[in-house]
Protein backbone atom coordinates (compact mmCIF):
# COMPACT_ATOMS: atom_id res chain seq x y z
CA UNK A 1 0.00 0.00 0.00
CA UNK A 2 1.21 3.46 -0.66
CA UNK A 3 -0.32 5.07 2.40
CA UNK A 4 1.84 4.33 4.83
CA UNK A 5 -0.86 4.96 7.89
CA UNK A 6 -2.63 1.53 6.02
CA UNK A 7 0.36 -0.46 7.24
CA UNK A 8 -0.16 -3.54 9.36
CA UNK A 9 2.07 -4.99 12.02
CA UNK A 10 0.91 -8.18 13.86
CA UNK A 11 2.69 -8.70 16.83
CA UNK A 12 2.16 -12.26 17.80
CA UNK A 13 1.54 -12.90 21.69
CA UNK A 14 1.00 -16.44 21.58
CA UNK A 15 2.14 -19.88 19.85
CA UNK A 16 0.84 -20.65 16.81
CA UNK A 17 -0.63 -17.06 15.71
CA UNK A 18 1.26 -16.91 12.29
CA UNK A 19 -1.26 -19.42 11.04
CA UNK A 20 -4.47 -17.41 12.73
CA UNK A 21 -6.19 -15.57 9.96
CA UNK A 22 -5.39 -11.36 10.24
CA UNK A 23 -7.84 -9.36 11.91
CA UNK A 24 -6.88 -5.85 11.47
CA UNK A 25 -6.32 -4.15 8.36
CA UNK A 26 -7.20 -0.23 7.21
CA UNK A 27 -6.22 1.02 10.06
CA UNK A 28 -5.92 4.81 10.03
CA UNK A 29 -6.27 7.93 11.69
CA UNK A 30 -7.89 11.31 10.50
CA UNK A 31 -5.42 13.74 12.15
CA UNK A 32 -1.89 13.40 13.73
CA UNK A 33 -2.62 16.40 16.01
CA UNK A 34 -5.65 17.17 18.21
CA UNK A 35 -5.79 19.46 21.26
CA UNK A 36 -8.76 18.28 24.11
CA UNK A 37 -8.48 21.72 25.34
CA UNK A 38 -10.78 22.62 22.46
CA UNK A 39 -13.05 19.77 22.86
CA UNK A 40 -11.45 17.94 19.83
CA UNK A 41 -11.24 14.28 19.91
CA UNK A 42 -8.48 11.53 18.91
CA UNK A 43 -10.72 9.25 15.50
CA UNK A 44 -9.26 6.40 14.58
CA UNK A 45 -10.87 3.82 12.22
CA UNK A 46 -10.35 0.43 11.29
CA UNK A 47 -11.31 -2.92 9.37
CA UNK A 48 -11.96 -6.20 11.42
CA UNK A 49 -12.29 -9.24 9.12
CA UNK A 50 -13.16 -11.43 12.30
CA UNK A 51 -15.55 -10.65 14.87
CA UNK A 52 -13.07 -9.10 18.19
CA UNK A 53 -13.20 -7.18 21.01
CA UNK A 54 -10.85 -4.22 20.71
CA UNK A 55 -8.90 -2.38 22.85
CA UNK A 56 -7.09 1.14 21.95
CA UNK A 57 -4.26 1.66 24.23
CA UNK A 58 -1.72 4.56 24.73
CA UNK A 59 1.90 4.94 25.69
CA UNK A 60 4.43 7.76 26.21
CA UNK A 61 7.44 8.43 25.05
CA UNK A 62 8.99 6.65 28.43
CA UNK A 63 6.62 3.40 26.61
CA UNK A 64 4.08 3.24 30.12
CA UNK A 65 0.83 2.72 29.40
CA UNK A 66 -1.30 6.39 30.07
CA UNK A 67 -4.73 5.49 28.77
CA UNK A 68 -7.03 2.57 27.62
CA UNK A 69 -10.40 3.15 25.38
CA UNK A 70 -12.79 -0.32 25.09
CA UNK A 71 -16.12 -0.49 23.76
CA UNK A 72 -17.98 -3.18 25.40
CA UNK A 73 -18.66 -6.82 24.25
CA UNK A 74 -17.85 -8.26 20.71
CA UNK A 75 -17.43 -6.43 17.56
CA UNK A 76 -18.73 -7.61 14.22
CA UNK A 77 -16.24 -8.11 11.23
CA UNK A 78 -16.31 -4.81 8.90
CA UNK A 79 -15.49 -1.01 9.41
CA UNK A 80 -15.37 0.72 12.73
CA UNK A 81 -14.64 3.73 14.72
CA UNK A 82 -12.90 4.74 18.15
CA UNK A 83 -12.05 8.19 19.79
CA UNK A 84 -9.90 9.56 22.53
CA UNK A 85 -10.40 12.39 24.74
CA UNK A 86 -6.91 12.96 26.03
CA UNK A 87 -7.32 11.77 29.23
CA UNK A 88 -5.58 9.15 31.15
CA UNK A 89 -6.51 6.21 33.41
CA UNK A 90 -8.14 8.31 36.04
CA UNK A 91 -10.29 10.85 33.89
CA UNK A 92 -7.59 13.73 34.16
CA UNK A 93 -6.55 15.48 31.11
CA UNK A 94 -2.52 14.30 29.94
CA UNK A 95 0.41 16.86 29.35
CA UNK A 96 0.82 18.32 26.33
CA UNK A 97 3.03 15.44 24.35
CA UNK A 98 2.82 12.75 21.78
CA UNK A 99 1.69 9.37 22.25
CA UNK A 100 1.57 6.06 20.49
CA UNK A 101 -1.57 4.19 19.99
CA UNK A 102 -1.76 -0.07 19.92
CA UNK A 103 -4.55 -1.85 18.80
CA UNK A 104 -5.17 -5.40 20.70
CA UNK A 105 -8.16 -7.44 19.05
CA UNK A 106 -9.14 -10.56 20.88
CA UNK A 107 -11.14 -13.07 18.90
CA UNK A 108 -13.64 -15.23 19.82
CA UNK A 109 -11.52 -17.97 20.22
CA UNK A 110 -9.30 -16.13 22.82
CA UNK A 111 -6.57 -15.54 20.77
CA UNK A 112 -5.19 -12.02 20.58
CA UNK A 113 -3.38 -9.81 17.74
CA UNK A 114 -1.86 -6.38 17.90
CA UNK A 115 -1.39 -3.42 15.43
CA UNK A 116 1.57 -1.91 16.70
CA UNK A 117 3.75 0.76 14.48
CA UNK A 118 5.67 2.02 17.00
CA UNK A 119 8.66 -0.12 16.29
CA UNK A 120 9.21 0.36 12.73
CA UNK A 121 10.55 3.63 12.77
CA UNK A 122 14.06 4.21 12.00
CA UNK A 123 17.29 5.71 14.38
CA UNK A 124 18.44 8.23 12.45
CA UNK A 125 18.18 11.85 12.27
CA UNK A 126 16.29 13.62 9.17
CA UNK A 127 16.97 16.92 7.65
CA UNK A 128 15.87 19.94 8.96
CA UNK A 129 15.32 22.58 6.20
CA UNK A 130 14.73 26.25 5.34
CA UNK A 131 16.01 27.16 8.92
CA UNK A 132 15.59 31.34 9.35
CA UNK A 133 15.63 33.38 12.26
CA UNK A 134 12.96 36.83 12.05
CA UNK A 135 14.72 39.33 14.63
CA UNK A 136 11.87 41.80 14.15
CA UNK A 137 9.21 38.93 15.22
CA UNK A 138 11.60 37.19 17.63
CA UNK A 139 10.70 33.75 15.83
CA UNK A 140 12.92 30.72 14.12
CA UNK A 141 11.31 29.08 11.71
CA UNK A 142 12.40 25.85 9.89
CA UNK A 143 11.06 23.15 7.84
CA UNK A 144 10.25 18.96 8.26
CA UNK A 145 9.41 16.55 6.35
CA UNK A 146 7.88 14.17 8.83
CA UNK A 147 6.71 15.08 12.26
CA UNK A 148 9.75 14.29 14.62
CA UNK A 149 11.42 15.48 17.87
CA UNK A 150 13.70 18.72 17.15
CA UNK A 151 16.08 20.10 19.06
CA UNK A 152 17.41 23.75 19.09
CA UNK A 153 20.36 25.12 20.09
CA UNK A 154 21.57 28.34 19.46
CA UNK A 155 25.13 29.53 20.03
CA UNK A 156 28.13 31.43 18.36
CA UNK A 157 29.77 30.08 15.31
CA UNK A 158 33.55 29.96 14.67
CA UNK A 159 34.18 27.87 18.26
CA UNK A 160 32.06 29.77 20.13
CA UNK A 161 29.86 29.00 23.20
CA UNK A 162 26.87 27.09 23.13
CA UNK A 163 24.57 29.81 24.76
CA UNK A 164 21.17 28.03 25.14
CA UNK A 165 18.94 25.46 24.14
CA UNK A 166 15.81 26.48 23.11
CA UNK A 167 13.93 23.50 22.57
CA UNK A 168 14.70 20.31 24.11
CA UNK A 169 13.82 17.16 22.34
CA UNK A 170 10.05 17.23 22.00
CA UNK A 171 7.25 16.38 19.06
CA UNK A 172 6.79 18.87 16.01
CA UNK A 173 4.33 18.03 12.97
CA UNK A 174 5.50 17.79 9.57
CA UNK A 175 5.67 20.70 7.57
CA UNK A 176 6.96 24.65 8.49
CA UNK A 177 7.10 24.71 11.93
CA UNK A 178 8.10 28.22 14.11
CA UNK A 179 9.37 28.76 17.79
CA UNK A 180 9.53 32.18 19.77
CA UNK A 181 12.92 33.22 20.79
CA UNK A 182 13.53 36.17 23.20
CA UNK A 183 17.09 36.88 21.72
CA UNK A 184 18.98 36.17 24.97
CA UNK A 185 20.84 33.11 26.25
CA UNK A 186 20.18 30.58 28.54
CA UNK A 187 20.08 32.51 31.89
CA UNK A 188 18.70 35.58 30.28
CA UNK A 189 22.07 37.92 30.59
CA UNK A 190 22.87 38.23 26.90
CA UNK A 191 21.63 40.04 24.14
CA UNK A 192 22.37 37.60 20.99
CA UNK A 193 20.15 39.48 18.47
CA UNK A 194 22.74 41.44 16.72
CA UNK A 195 26.00 39.32 17.12
CA UNK A 196 27.31 38.50 13.65
CA UNK A 197 28.33 34.63 15.04
CA UNK A 198 24.90 34.04 16.37
CA UNK A 199 24.56 30.42 14.81
CA UNK A 200 21.31 27.85 15.33
CA UNK A 201 21.38 23.84 15.64
CA UNK A 202 18.24 22.06 14.64
CA UNK A 203 18.28 18.24 15.23
CA UNK A 204 15.16 16.11 14.67
CA UNK A 205 14.61 12.12 14.69
CA UNK A 206 11.70 10.85 13.58
CA UNK A 207 8.29 9.45 15.28
CA UNK A 208 6.36 7.03 14.23
CA UNK A 209 3.37 6.65 11.96
CA UNK A 210 0.80 5.78 15.38
CA UNK A 211 2.33 8.83 17.08
CA UNK A 212 -0.30 11.59 17.71
CA UNK A 213 0.64 15.41 19.44
CA UNK A 214 -1.77 16.22 22.05
CA UNK A 215 -2.33 19.86 22.55
CA UNK A 216 -0.19 22.80 21.69
CA UNK A 217 3.53 22.93 21.55
CA UNK A 218 5.81 23.06 24.15
CA UNK A 219 9.29 23.27 24.80
CA UNK A 220 10.21 21.01 27.44
CA UNK A 221 8.73 17.21 27.72
CA UNK A 222 5.97 16.34 30.93
CA UNK A 223 4.71 13.41 31.53
CA UNK A 224 2.43 11.83 33.81
CA UNK A 225 3.07 10.73 37.56
CA UNK A 226 4.13 7.16 37.58
CA UNK A 227 1.62 6.45 40.13
CA UNK A 228 -1.04 6.86 37.42
CA UNK A 229 0.36 4.43 34.48
CA UNK A 230 -0.27 0.57 34.18
CA UNK A 231 2.88 -1.39 32.86
CA UNK A 232 4.92 -0.64 29.26
CA UNK A 233 5.03 -1.86 26.22
CA UNK A 234 6.85 -4.79 25.18
CA UNK A 235 9.32 -3.49 22.49
CA UNK A 236 9.50 -5.64 19.79
CA UNK A 237 12.91 -4.30 18.07
CA UNK A 238 16.58 -4.81 19.51
CA UNK A 239 18.36 -1.74 18.06
CA UNK A 240 22.13 -1.33 17.23
CA UNK A 241 23.44 0.84 20.20
CA UNK A 242 25.03 4.27 18.53
CA UNK A 243 26.60 6.64 19.70
CA UNK A 244 24.75 10.06 20.11
CA UNK A 245 21.77 8.56 19.34
CA UNK A 246 18.60 10.31 20.90
CA UNK A 247 16.09 8.69 20.03
CA UNK A 248 17.92 5.29 21.72
CA UNK A 249 18.10 6.86 24.88
CA UNK A 250 15.12 6.68 27.61
CA UNK A 251 12.77 9.45 27.77
CA UNK A 252 14.27 10.67 31.24
CA UNK A 253 17.76 11.04 29.76
CA UNK A 254 17.53 12.37 26.29
CA UNK A 255 17.12 15.88 27.19
CA UNK A 256 19.94 18.42 27.62
CA UNK A 257 21.01 19.69 31.18
CA UNK A 258 20.27 22.60 33.23
CA UNK A 259 23.73 24.07 34.86
CA UNK A 260 24.47 26.06 37.80
CA UNK A 261 27.27 28.04 37.61
CA UNK A 262 28.70 30.18 40.80
CA UNK A 263 31.40 31.49 42.09
CA UNK A 264 33.25 30.19 45.18
CA UNK A 265 32.80 31.78 48.51
CA UNK A 266 31.15 34.85 47.24
CA UNK A 267 27.63 36.42 47.21
CA UNK A 268 26.52 37.51 44.44
CA UNK A 269 24.42 41.73 44.14
CA UNK A 270 21.01 40.88 44.95
CA UNK A 271 19.53 42.85 42.44
CA UNK A 272 22.01 42.50 39.67
CA UNK A 273 23.03 38.78 39.95
CA UNK A 274 26.70 39.91 39.39
CA UNK A 275 29.87 38.23 41.69
CA UNK A 276 32.76 40.83 42.38
CA UNK A 277 35.77 39.66 42.70
CA UNK A 278 39.33 40.73 43.35
CA UNK A 279 42.02 40.03 40.41
CA UNK A 280 43.76 37.03 41.04
CA UNK A 281 42.46 33.03 41.02
CA UNK A 282 38.86 32.74 41.15
CA UNK A 283 37.54 29.80 41.90
CA UNK A 284 34.23 28.62 39.74
CA UNK A 285 31.90 25.95 41.02
CA UNK A 286 29.84 24.37 38.18
CA UNK A 287 27.00 21.73 39.52
CA UNK A 288 23.79 20.63 37.60
CA UNK A 289 20.65 21.53 38.97
CA UNK A 290 18.84 19.48 41.21
CA UNK A 291 16.33 17.73 38.45
CA UNK A 292 19.60 16.67 36.73
CA UNK A 293 21.76 16.05 39.27
CA UNK A 294 21.60 12.31 39.75
CA UNK A 295 21.59 12.23 35.98
CA UNK A 296 24.96 14.27 35.60
CA UNK A 297 26.66 12.33 38.10
CA UNK A 298 26.23 8.96 36.39
CA UNK A 299 28.02 10.19 32.60
CA UNK A 300 31.43 11.62 32.24
CA UNK A 301 31.54 14.92 30.76
CA UNK A 302 33.28 17.56 28.54
CA UNK A 303 32.98 20.92 30.26
CA UNK A 304 34.51 23.65 28.38
CA UNK A 305 34.55 27.86 30.03
CA UNK A 306 34.79 30.62 27.83
CA UNK A 307 35.17 34.26 28.98
CA UNK A 308 32.91 36.93 27.39
CA UNK A 309 32.67 34.08 24.55
CA UNK A 310 36.16 33.33 24.01
CA UNK A 311 37.43 29.59 25.03
CA UNK A 312 39.33 29.42 27.73
CA UNK A 313 39.74 26.12 29.88
CA UNK A 314 38.50 22.16 28.87
CA UNK A 315 38.81 19.05 30.63
CA UNK A 316 37.96 16.14 28.17
CA UNK A 317 37.52 13.99 31.64
CA UNK A 318 35.26 15.95 33.95
CA UNK A 319 32.39 14.81 36.54
CA UNK A 320 30.21 16.97 38.71
CA UNK A 321 30.44 18.92 40.52
CA UNK A 322 33.87 20.64 39.49
CA UNK A 323 35.24 24.09 40.40
CA UNK A 324 37.50 25.46 37.23
CA UNK A 325 39.72 27.93 38.92
CA UNK A 326 40.12 31.25 36.55
CA UNK A 327 43.01 33.47 36.12
CA UNK A 328 41.99 36.94 35.95
CA UNK A 329 45.69 37.55 35.34
CA UNK A 330 45.26 38.78 31.86
CA UNK A 331 41.60 39.90 31.85
CA UNK A 332 40.43 43.72 32.36
CA UNK A 333 39.11 45.16 35.20
CA UNK A 334 35.28 45.39 34.84
CA UNK A 335 32.30 43.08 33.98
CA UNK A 336 32.99 39.60 32.00
CA UNK A 337 30.30 36.49 31.12
CA UNK A 338 31.67 33.71 32.10
CA UNK A 339 29.88 30.57 30.26
CA UNK A 340 30.16 26.79 30.31
CA UNK A 341 29.52 24.28 27.73
CA UNK A 342 28.85 20.47 29.09
CA UNK A 343 29.05 17.73 26.63
CA UNK A 344 28.18 14.31 27.54
CA UNK A 345 29.00 11.26 25.92
CA UNK A 346 25.67 10.39 24.65
CA UNK A 347 25.35 13.99 23.36
CA UNK A 348 23.35 15.54 25.91
CA UNK A 349 25.01 19.27 26.57
CA UNK A 350 24.35 21.65 29.05
CA UNK A 351 25.12 25.45 29.61
CA UNK A 352 25.04 28.26 31.73
CA UNK A 353 26.47 31.55 31.98
CA UNK A 354 27.49 33.89 34.75
CA UNK A 355 28.84 38.07 35.17
CA UNK A 356 31.31 38.35 36.80
CA UNK A 357 33.34 41.43 37.95
CA UNK A 358 36.91 42.35 38.34
CA UNK A 359 37.71 44.79 41.10
CA UNK A 360 40.92 45.85 40.35
CA UNK A 361 42.07 47.06 37.27
CA UNK A 362 44.82 44.62 35.09
CA UNK A 363 46.05 44.42 31.50
CA UNK A 364 44.02 46.25 28.73
CA UNK A 365 44.54 43.33 27.01
CA UNK A 366 40.73 42.30 27.00
CA UNK A 367 38.52 40.05 25.37
CA UNK A 368 35.73 41.60 23.22
CA UNK A 369 33.01 41.22 25.76
CA UNK A 370 29.68 40.29 24.37
CA UNK A 371 26.75 42.36 25.10
CA UNK A 372 24.76 41.83 28.18
CA UNK A 373 22.29 43.66 30.04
Amino acid sequence: MKNLKNLILIVCLFPGCLASAQVFEQVRHTSDRFDPEQNELFEILFSLNLPARVVLKWYDDREMLVSRVSVPGMLPAGEHKMFWDGKDLTGNALPNEAYHYVLVAETANGEEQVFDLTDTVEDEFIEVKSIDYDPDEKIISYRIDRKARVNIRIGLRDNGPLLRTLVNWVPRTDGENQENWDGKDQDGLLDLLEHPNLSFWIQAYPLSKNTILVGVDTNKSEYASSDLVQGKRSVGRIRKKKMYAHMQQPAESRNDFDLKLEVVGVEPESASGVYNVQAGRVPIRLEAKKKDRARAYRRRLEPVFYVDGVFAFETEVGYLPMVWSWNTKNAPAGLHYVTVNVRGYEGNFGVATIRVKIMQKQSEDAHAPMRGK
